[in-house]
């Protein structure tokens, strides 16, 4: 046979008989199991088909052997063992396929051409059953070694042909959640106890989860390694973690007398005292983190950035959607997920907190998103500030035709950070203005800011004082009073 054909039907019938439906069965398992699509890299896919497909060539290609025989009636003994199936039986010669190695025998075609003549016998077919009959012949073949050897085989080569697929598609990581959830479950569950439901504001767990507050004191993080707890009364401070090794902290809640804080690849909690911290999630980075109503919502970046929740001891772990989210703001009954479509296209929906009732309220670019009363507020293309009002489906309306690095909104007002140009570490200044942008005043010249925490009636915010002195400010937004609390 012509090598080109033989290789060319080989690679055809195993690709459309074994490759692509055992990736469609994959996917299918996989979403009725998960209830999220597999995600396959395309590049993977095409290095573990060319690997399978030479790995079939190398086994099924034909192949032809010569081997002498004493007699035709010890050939036609060899071919009446149970491992062969006679087909075709001609003058001088026999057509059989092997009664093991189904069902490829049956997909590729397995049938081995045989023809004899003075006491020497041609043997022509796929390399795999040609071997395995002239190992017959000189009486070599233990058949029931060789077929656990091929299975062995081909479990090791599916293993290492699957295994990009498996470590792509997220089945890993499917089962690093099941087993983090048993262990999780082990831990005496966390109720709420005070009347907000709620860990932080939306405003805050927003920007960054950097402060939040209870009434006695304001628990804020200090250059990404401390956490400080300042009293309200006295501005006395005091540290729950300071300068800690290999710490990289954000995302602050506050539930009962825990706080909850991300540290690079975990989400920890402490006691307000600070002790007994602990390790409650560590599976990979997660962002936006609200704690609403006993549940832990977050974005999870080990996981394409999906958006998932948890209970508060860190069990229960699942995915809400199967998007990848820019942005994740959640409100006492339903949440706003900012992200981008298998076309890249942006997308700002809104749906109930279990992931249900999803609709669409905006086709753009869109981060820090917050809503009040019928208005979205967020920053846009090129970092602008704009609102979206769903109710008059009006367009939306650019408020701040500045680059904006970040801002928090009151109930009369936008507070707002205006972006350095050309340095992402430097601000032009904390300003104040109207709802709908107007009336727009200085609080603080600061040239260094990245961080604005609502607390009650006051923002706080950071300043840098010289090269390397951070300071804590705080102003009541209504008669823009400042007062240094970095004692």
């Amino acid at each position: 046979m012509n090598k080109k054909r033989d290789y060319l039907t080989i690679g055809i019938r195993t690709t459309l008989i074994i490759f692509i439906p055992t990736m469609l069965m994959m996917s299918v398992i996989y979403q009725l199991v998960f209830g999220s699509t597999i995600r396959f890299d395309w590049f993977t896919v095409l290095m573990t088909l060319t690997f399978f497909l030479q790995l079939m060539i190398k086994r099924y290609q034909t192949h032809v052997l010569y081997r002498d025989v004493s007699s035709v009636k010890h050939l036609e003994h060899k071919l009446l063992d149970n491992n062969w199936e006679v087909t075709d039986r001609r003058r001088g010669g026999w057509s059989v396929k092997p009664a093991f190695d189904r069902p490829l025998s049956f997909i590729l075609n397995g049938t081995i051409d045989i023809q004899y003549l003075n006491q020497r016998v041609r043997i022509e077919g796929p390399t795999l059953y040609v071997e395995a009959l002239g190992k017959e012949l000189l009486g070599e073949s233990n058949h029931n070694k060789e077929s656990v050897k091929t299975k062995l085989m081909i479990l090791v080569s599916a293993f290492i042909v699957l295994m990009p697929f498996i470590s792509e598609s997220g089945i890993l990581w499917e089962v690093k959640v099941l087993m983090h959830n048993v262990q999780a479950s082990e831990t005496p569950p966390l109720t709420f106890m005070n009347k907000t439901q709620r860990g932080n504001s939306v405003e805050n767990s927003t920007t960054g989860g950097y402060g939040v507050s209870d009434d006695e004191y304001f628990y804020l993080i200090e250059y990404q390694d401390s956490l400080a707890k300042i009293n309200r009364t006295t501005n006395e401070k005091e540290y729950n973690l300071q300068y800690a090794p290999d710490y990289w902290l954000g995302e602050l809640n506050l539930v009962n007398d825990w706080l909850y804080y991300t540290n690079i690849e975990s989400l920890n909690r402490i006691k307000i005292d600070g002790t007994d911290e602990q390790v409650i999630y560590d599976l990979g980075y997660l962002s936006d983190v609200h704690i609403v109503k006993d549940w832990i919502y977050f974005i999870n970046e080990a996981d394409n950035w999906n958006p998932y929740r948890m209970n508060l001891e860190g069990g229960d772990v699942e995915r809400l959607l199967d998007v990848h989210a820019e942005e994740l703001s959640v409100y006492d009954d339903f949440m706003l997920i900012s992200y981008y479509t298998d076309d890249f296209e942006n997308r700002l929906d809104r749906m109930e907190l279990d992931g249900s009732g999803r609709q669409t309220i905006l086709k753009s670019y869109a981060e820090n998103v917050l809503h009040q009363d019928s208005d979205y507020y967020y920053i846009g293309d090129n970092q602008r500030l704009y609102r979206k009002n769903t109710k008059d489906g009006s367009e939306p309306e650019l408020l701040i035709n500045q680059a904006i690095r970040t801002f928090t909104l009151t109930d009369q007002s936008i507070v707002f950070v205006l972006a350095h140009y050309g340095d992402y570490y430097e601000s032009d200044g904390i300003y104040l203005s109207e709802l709908d942008g107007t009336d727009r005043r200085l609080i603080d010249e600061t040239k260094y800011t990245d961080r604005l925490i609502k607390v009650d009636g006051e923002i706080l915010y950071n300043t840098m004082q010289g090269s390397d002195y951070e300071s804590l400010e705080k102003v009541d937004w209504l008669n823009l009073e400042a007062i240094d609390t970095s004692n």
